[in-house]
């Protein structure tokens, strides 16, 4: 019995660090999406649309799906994937008022997260924190996703999840 318990415990520990974010895989192998109401633009620091005060060395080269131009998305992000990759999802969990409306039982916690196969990224592996224009410090989480892979997130009563990728030619923000 205290064999089987070390080696489940191994096999453990191996499938966690198994699912450890592989940044060379993200970056060649970044996923491609749909999503609603939002455009891509370089993820990048600043005060502007789609930057953040400070971002880590790890997400250079990123793109983030920000509100297009006259389009409303709410606290929800919806999008579909069309190729398989990586996907890093940034939220904010931050008190944004009380639970009324039905915000919260739509939430994805970090348990929700966790328990449906995402990783959650920490500033060390980023090589530092992504912090918002509040400067507030972003949860990231990543997995590899699947084309067909749909979904709606909300994860905060107003602020929506914001997608991240790696530039890819499909992902890449459109010049004028």
């Amino acid at each position: 019995m205290n064999t089987l318990r070390i080696l489940t415990l191994a096999a453990l520990s191996s499938a966690s660090s198994a699912m450890a974010v592989d940044w060379e895989s993200a970056r060649r192998t970044p996923a491609e999406l749909t999503v609603l109401n939002c455009e891509a633009v370089p993820l990048t620091a600043g005060q502007g649309k789609g930057q953040f005060l400070k971002v880590p060395a790890k997400l250079d080269g990123a793109v983030i799906f920000v509100e297009s131009n006259g389009k409303k998305i709410g606290n929800t992000a919806d999008f579909t994937v069309t190729k398989e990759g990586w996907l890093f999802v940034v939220a904010h969990y931050g008190y944004e008022g009380n639970s009324s409306g039905d915000w919260d039982d739509k939430r994805w916690d970090e348990a929700k997260f966790k328990k449906n196969g995402w990783e959650e990224v920490t500033s060390k592996s980023m090589g530092g924190p992504l912090v918002n224009g509040g400067n507030a410090e972003m949860k990231v989480f990543a997995k590899r996703v699947r084309p067909k892979d749909s979904m709606r997130l909300v994860v905060n009563k107003y602020s929506a999840p914001a997608l991240l990728v790696f530039a890819s030619p499909n992902t890449a923000p459109k010049k004028p």
